[in-house]
């Protein structure tokens, strides 16, 4: 929908149908009460647009997409090809954007030498992303598969060593409703990247799961790409 469109109450609740959702669980998922989303559905009220905005995101965030005029249907999956330097500075560019704007965190799953953080956070437009800011990445997380990584990154990122016995050999990352897989590195990198709710939620709890196995990582003092494991 465009700026400006307001959803109307047959949208609502063909919204609510679709994921099965109650009044309880929109009012939970969008930040209104249940007194307000009752009362639109009835026509009883007619919303702000900021209320409405509230409404759209939670829906959205689920998956949905409202069609005109008053038509509601699942997203259908994106998929979108990242090639080269060029494409990882997009990549990352277009995750911190999504992450800042709508919460949550980027989730990363790398390889022994950190070549996918280490390629982005090595070009120019990665370190202004995240040098310009008075404290660490706050939303950035990293599972390192039993390897080392540059202090440079440490400071920017939570790392977590993890056996190889847990995970193959495919990095991958996360953020928002979006799977990305790593298929190359170096200048051919490439990185694919599924706009998929089921698939983002699916990589999100593995994550999770493994990041709940690994060891967190800090600097040795003095020792520049080196870290250690914190038992």
């Amino acid at each position: 929908m465009t700026k400006g469109e307001v959803l109307c109450a047959r949208q609502i609740k063909a919204a609510r149908a679709l994921l099965d959702w109650s009044q309880d669980d929109l009012a939970r998922y969008s930040g209104l009460s249940v007194a307000t989303i009752r009362k639109i559905e009835m026509g009883a009220i007619s919303p702000r647009q900021s209320t409405m905005g509230l409404l759209l995101r939670a829906f959205e965030d689920a998956g949905l997409e409202f069609l005109p005029p008053d038509g509601v249907r699942h997203r259908p999956d994106e998929m979108k090809t990242y090639y080269g330097e060029d494409g990882r500075i997009a990549f990352f560019q277009e995750a911190c954007d999504l992450t800042r704007a709508c919460g949550g965190e980027i989730l990363v799953v790398e390889l022994p030498d950190a070549s996918f953080l280490q390629a982005a956070l090595g070009v120019q437009a990665m370190r202004d992303l995240w040098g310009n800011m008075a404290h660490p990445y706050p939303h950035l997380k990293c599972l390192l598969i039993e390897g080392q990584v540059d202090e440079t990154l440490l400071l920017k990122a939570d790392f977590r060593l993890l056996s190889r016995h847990f995970v193959n050999a495919m990095p991958f990352c996360v953020f928002g409703d979006y799977f990305a897989f790593i298929v190359a590195s170096g200048s051919d990198m490439k990185i694919v990247a599924v706009r998929s709710s089921f698939a983002a939620a699916a990589a999100r709890q593995q994550f999770l799961s493994l990041w709940t196995k690994a060891m967190p990582v800090v600097p040795l003092p003095g020792v520049r790409e080196s870290v250690r494991a914190v038992a």
